[in-house]
């Protein structure tokens, strides 16, 4: 009986070739895309958990209130550790890590590396793999360091390394070093690199506790530079662990001298950090359980689009079997008997597809890592059989269920005749493509809209130009940044590739200083400020509205003259700025010159006020007492080159930097690239939705395919009577095309409104952003209508095109 099912079912679809194809690619993508998401998705929600104590292991979080805002920090005091030591029994270890770029000599000459410092407890608490060396005593010796395994082969050409001297410079400064371990390159889905990098070379945390033992005795619990995580031991409840945690620490002598703002520490999973929904604000990750939501919604829609697809074209074509269901019924066949014969068809076509789709999904797996910006290899193991078996039964169940039942019941007689009337008036078959439509318009509108705003955003006026600077990082703990900037000029001076030099505490893509103060028991907004030197204004291109720029003529310019923008101007409400000086408790200085308004955050953000001053002391004398000197110098130098020969100009100020500033490395990045990054998520959720978008599109347009198929079915002897009272091809389109017209209109315009609310919660998240016009709707819905009236319309004219004395010899 099987075996009888299954050759019958093989026969029908190899008739029945264009539909059999038509079905195989709606349900081939749809697997596909499936099947690319749920890959991608297993990976994101994979993240740390392949440690052993991945369950038991936290990120210390710190939860303060700022002028009566509620924040969350990532980062705590090494002191916390320090004042704990030994007294929690119900933690395992404490580890503490921190980042910081680090310059490794390979034939005496240094280049610049991502370093980690981070305690003993590192490999214990983390599984990553250890090449060389064991896991709990690499890291004891203050002067051994592990590397990974490129940085293995990049210095010394080999893996067995152990034993040999690595000379490092840290903050300009030469160390000594020994390799005592080499660690397997971090895998893709740890945060670590989140908020460390790669994570090249690690080195012990009591390097670092030097190198800023000056600043944590000035700051005490305020110097919240490290990040810490904690590993309790088994049984613990996480709960009753983080309480123990803020009771210790409460208790300590010095706790909150400095930091009055503290109110709490919490636990953070390790396996949470990473999609975590309410990130902190140092380092926001750029995926979120909603971004993973949406994924898993386009997922969903693009099967249910499939399976509506497959329902359709089924319906379409049955009354070419309505006589063989007749005939099953005369021979003694029940609806059971043939719906499970149909039941096999769709089984096979299924499993069919589901093939297909794996073949289509390694295909396509190339073109998805670049939209979603990944490196995911796809994984055939046991989960994932599993899932594309569930995903198979889906399919069979969805795209069966409602076929099979109207096949299976049709009456003898009428089917024997062959004039069956499937689906009632077909409201249940109207709404289902109406879906896909209703679907295709809003997701196509939606995409639209993103691409505007993001053409909006590239192409906005920031009020500078990077496309031509340089930046070089020059960040250095012993401030010795500015002089070798001071250096840079010099040895620049008279190149013909270069226009201009100038140093920077930081700069559009790297974010600025903010902070607000008290005069007099009055809070004022908070500003932003930047410590520059050299031809600053010049370089970044920067209009000056009002008063002047910084002239070395001028000696008292260094020490008290400030530039501030238009915002601030307008802020205070100064009529005339020059002269005038901030009102608060700052050293002496003045207003020499107001700057147009230029973009140095990313365009979610409004431009705020802004303080551009050479003098570091003059409004940053209150963090500078906090020990925050080493932020606020200048630490990057800004080289603007000639656009014509942009590579030769790149090479010059490299020979010339490693020159005056051998210790630093070259670390260096073209502005306007730095600032493109802040619009990556952007981009990635434009290909994302465009991809939907066309995938839905295209499996609508086989519905269309149905619903035509259809009407021509229903209405071929009607054709015929049509045609031979004269009736033209035209209006023959026309009749045979009006539904599917009709259709497309009244999705459109029921999708306008959604995807106008969809706009607007996404393009919310921008201060500069477009207004929405009309205009994306209705060319989705020109694009939806064009699809439809030449699938529906090219079906309709063939139809159109039949010899009348056929159709009206026509079974209906």
């Amino acid at each position: 009986m099987v075996k009888n099912y299954l050759l019958t079912a093989l026969r029908v679809l190899l008739r029945r070739p264009l539909q059999s194809v038509i079905h195989l690619i709606g349900l081939s993508t749809a697997v596909a895309a499936c099947f690319l998401i749920f890959n991608y998705l297993r990976h994101e929600w994979s993240y740390d958990q392949f440690h052993e104590a991945s369950d038991r292991s936290f990120l210390v979080l710190l939860r303060f209130t700022h002028e009566g805002e509620e924040n969350i920090n990532s980062t705590v005091s090494a002191k916390m550790v320090d004042a704990i030591g030994e007294s929690l029994p119900m933690f395992e270890r404490f580890v503490r890590i921190a980042d910081g770029w680090v310059s490794p000599v390979r034939d005496d000459l240094p280049f610049p590396a991502q370093g980690l410092y981070a305690d003993a407890g590192f490999f214990k608490l983390f599984d990553f793999p250890l090449l060389r060396g064991e896991a709990g005593a690499v890291l004891n010796d203050p002067t051994g360091v592990v590397i990974n395994r490129s940085m293995a082969q990049k210095i010394f050409g080999r893996e067995d390394v152990l034993g040999l001297a690595l000379p490092i410079n840290i903050q300009g400064e030469r160390h000594q070093f020994t390799v005592s371990g080499v660690m397997e390159d971090l895998p893709d889905n740890t945060f670590l690199p989140s908020i460390v990098g790669k994570c090249e070379i690690i080195l012990p945390f009591s390097v670092l506790r030097k190198q800023m033992a000056s600043m944590e005795e000035q700051n005490d619990w305020g110097m919240t530079f490290s990040y810490t995580l904690a590993e309790t031991r088994e049984g613990v409840d996480p709960v009753a662990a983080e309480a123990a945690l803020q009771n210790l620490v409460e208790q300590v002598e010095d706790y909150g001298r400095e930091s009055t703002e503290v109110h709490s520490y919490e636990l953070q999973p390790i396996t949470k950090r990473y999609l975590a929904l309410h990130n902190p604000r140092n380092h926001p990750t750029s995926t979120t359980p909603t971004g993973s939501f949406v994924l898993i919604g386009i997922g969903l829609v693009i099967a249910l689009i499939a399976c509506i697809n497959f329902t359709t074209l089924t319906i379409g074509g049955s009354f070419g079997r309505a006589r063989e269901v007749g005939v099953r019924k005369v021979m003694g066949a029940n609806s059971r008997q043939v719906g499970t014969l149909f039941w096999v068809e769709i089984g096979m076509l299924s499993a069919l597809s589901a093939l297909f789709g794996i073949g289509l999904a390694l295909l396509a797996n190339p073109l998805f890592n670049e939209i979603v910006q990944s490196n995911i290899a796809l994984r055939f193991d046991g989960i994932s059989l599993l899932a594309l078996g569930v995903l198979w039964a889906l399919l069979l169940l969805v795209s069966g269920i409602y076929p099979t039942q109207v096949l299976s019941r049709f009456e003898t007689i009428n089917a024997m005749r062959g004039s069956v009337q499937v689906g009632g008036r077909g409201y249940l078959r109207r709404s289902l493509v109406f879906f896909q439509l209703f679907t295709s318009v809003a997701l196509i509108s939606v995409t639209l809209l993103m691409r505007e705003q993001l053409s909006h955003m590239l192409n906005l006026d920031l009020g500078y130009k990077g496309d031509q600077i340089l930046r070089i990082n020059a960040f250095n703990r012993d401030y010795s940044g500015k002089q070798a900037v001071e250096r840079l000029a010099v040895k620049l001076a008279g190149e013909p590739s270069v226009l201009a030099v100038a140093g920077s505490a930081n700069s559009p893509g790297s974010g600025l200083i903010w902070f607000s103060w008290d005069d007099d028991g009055v809070t004022h907004e908070d500003f932003r400020a930047n410590t520059v030197n050299g031809d600053f204004v010049d370089v970044m291109g920067l209009e000056i509205v009002q008063g002047r720029d910084y002239s070395e003529e001028i000696p008292s310019d260094a020490d008290r003259a400030i530039l501030v923008n238009e915002t601030l101007v307008d802020h205070f409400g100064w009529a005339n700025p020059i002269g005038q000086r901030l009102p608060g408790k700052f050293r002496d200085h003045e207003v020499i010159g107001v700057v147009k308004d230029y973009h140095f955050e990313p365009l979610t953000e409004e431009i705020h006020p802004l303080v551009i001053a050479q003098n570091v002391q003059i409004v940053f004398s209150v963090p500078l007492q906090c020990g925050w000197q080493n932020y606020v110098t200048v630490q990057e130098a800004l080289v603007k080159l000639r656009s014509e020969d942009l590579a030769s100009g790149v090479n010059r100020v490299k020979e010339a930097w490693l020159e005056v500033a051998p210790d630093f490395g070259f670390d260096s990045i073209f502005l306007d690239e730095e600032v493109q990054k802040f619009y990556e998520e952007q981009r990635r959720w434009d290909r994302t939705i465009t991809m939907a978008s066309i995938l839905a599109m295209l499996i609508a347009t086989l519905g269309l395919l149905g619903i035509a198929n259809l009407q021509v079915a229903q209405r071929t002897r009607e054709i015929g009577i049509r045609k031979a009272l004269g009736a033209g091809e035209g209006s023959l389109v026309l009749l045979l095309s009006h539904e599917v017209i009709w259709l497309v209109i009244c999705a459109s315009l029921l999708a306008a409104p959604l995807a106008w609310w969809i706009g607007t919660l996404w393009l919310d998240q921008f201060a500069y952003r477009i207004s929405i016009s009309p205009l994306p709707m209705l060319l989705s819905m020109l694009l939806a209508l064009t699809v439809a009236l030449f699938t529906a319309g090219l079906l309709a004219w063939r139809a159109s095109r039949m010899n009348p004395v056929k159709t009206l010899r026509a079974e209906r």
